[in-house]
């Protein structure tokens, strides 16, 4: 008798173990961090949305978590529903003191929704909330008009600490109280920004309904990370984004600015971008951060199979020259490596052919990475590194990275200006030469 299967086809299995692999790094590194999310409130009626599944896993594997949920898109909706819009032209809240009890029932019915849905979307989720934040008045409004606004005074470290500490993610809330047991109306980015500031959190998360679409340079554009000093010359060069985005954004830079490693805005709304966002390197959002996320470093013994696997798309199109693994490995003080984070991303080979001339072979980036200026990142301190060596020139040969090279400083060359020794083993059908004078 014979038994059929269905085989999985093997590049389905290998894409699966590929992303398996590189999410484990990121699982292990985030493991007992503390991350604090800015919700819309949009997502929780949001039909395609797995975002608050997607919490409950990341909950799950250790990350621990605030989490401030935005309901002044609820509140504005049911207002506007009554003839009751209350925004002024900043779009912000300006509640009145009648206005609190229908505040607290929207709220609490919005938070009760969210926690129901946390604490079923995975075992051993158990979300807690409390008087985490404590409140006190705000400037009452231009208009003169008595609002019920208020600002962050403090938030309860030391009661979330023991309770953080036990794994379930902690909801805090935007009314607070303050003085004599008056309740404020709280901004949620102020809420989310002060918490991950005064419990030191690793990230400051903003789970959106949008993209965030960055009216950036082009390399801001191509990284989609940037610094804290670029999103403020950002808003400043275009005063007319959005005031909601414009908070957003400035409490992301502000996070920064205060310690926070890393600020991001990821579309809730796209199944899965949060995962992509926290446990891949290529990411799905964008990110604020001035830490050192982005660098080019030598290779090491280590690096050799991610190495070889970013050359072999390239080794197949004939356009780097075919590297073996024992090559590699041979010569790997030769390499220079590209990384986000820790995950190597591109390389560069650099073979000195004298005490004057260098070249930058093997150049190539991981395909999830290409656009985005690692190859430049690697050419850059290719040179740099040729330079500190003394030598003279630095010369390429490319089927199809003349672009990077030009960028770089690099003018179009022939074979005659090339060492004696490169000219006698190379082919040079299809492949332009460029040369960089470096003194």
């Amino acid at each position: 008798m014979t038994f059929m299967t269905n085989p999985t086809p093997a590049s389905v299995s290998s894409e699966f173990a590929h992303h398996l692999r590189t999410a484990l790094p990121y699982l292990a590194r985030f493991r007992n961090s503390l991350v604090v999310v800015l919700m819309d409130g949009t997502l929780l009626d949001s039909p395609d949305s797995h975002a608050l599944e997607d919490l409950a896993l990341l909950s799950q594997s250790g990350l621990r978590m605030l989490i401030v949920l935005d309901c002044a898109p609820l509140v504005g909706v049911e207002l506007t529903s009554h003839g009751e819009s209350r925004l002024n032209e900043a779009e912000q809240l300006l509640p009145e003191q009648e206005l609190l009890p229908k505040l607290e029932r929207i709220c609490a019915h919005a938070h009760s929704r969210l926690m129901m849905r946390l604490a079923t979307s995975g075992t051993q989720i158990l979300p807690v909330t409390g008087p985490f934040v404590q409140a006190e008045r705000l400037s009452s409004a231009a208009s003169g008009v008595e609002t019920c606004n208020g600002k962050v005074r403090e938030i309860c470290a030391e009661q979330l600490a023991p309770i953080l500490e036990t794994g379930g993610p902690v909801l805090l809330p935007t009314l607070a109280h303050g003085e004599k047991g008056r309740l404020w109306w709280l901004e949620a980015e102020e809420v989310a920004l002060e918490a991950a500031v005064r419990m030191r959190a690793q990230k400051l998360i903003l789970l959106q309904s949008t993209v965030l679409h960055w009216q950036g340079d082009t390399s801001t554009q191509e990284t989609k990370a940037l610094t804290a000093n670029e999103v403020r010359r950002g808003m400043a060069a275009h005063p007319d984004w959005p005031a909601v985005q414009q908070r957003r954004v400035l409490a992301m830079a502000q996070a920064c600015e205060r310690g926070v490693e890393r600020a991001q805005w990821v579309d809730g709304t796209q199944d899965g971008s949060l995962l992509q966002e926290l446990l891949t390197s290529e990411g799905a959002g964008w990110m604020v951060t001035d830490r050192d996320y982005q660098r080019v470093r030598s290779a090491r013994l280590s690096d050799a199979a991610e190495i070889l696997r970013i050359l072999q798309p390239a080794f197949q199109k004939a356009a780097v020259v075919q590297r073996t693994a024992e090559c590699v490995q041979q010569h790997i003080e030769r390499f220079l490596v590209g990384c986000v984070d820790e995950e190597v991303v591109g390389c560069c080979e650099l073979v000195d052919y004298g005490s004057e001339a260098v070249e930058l072979a093997g150049l190539a980036v991981d395909e999830a990475h290409r656009n985005r200026g690692f190859g430049r990142l690697l050419v850059e301190a290719g040179v740099a590194q040729a330079m500190r060596q003394g030598r003279s020139r630095m010369f390429a040969l490319t089927t199809g990275s003349a672009h990077v090279f030009q960028y770089c400083g690099f003018q179009p060359a022939t074979p005659e200006q090339l060492p004696e020794a490169k000219r006698q083993d190379y082919d040079f059908q299809g492949s332009g030469v460029y040369l960089l004078q470096l003194r």
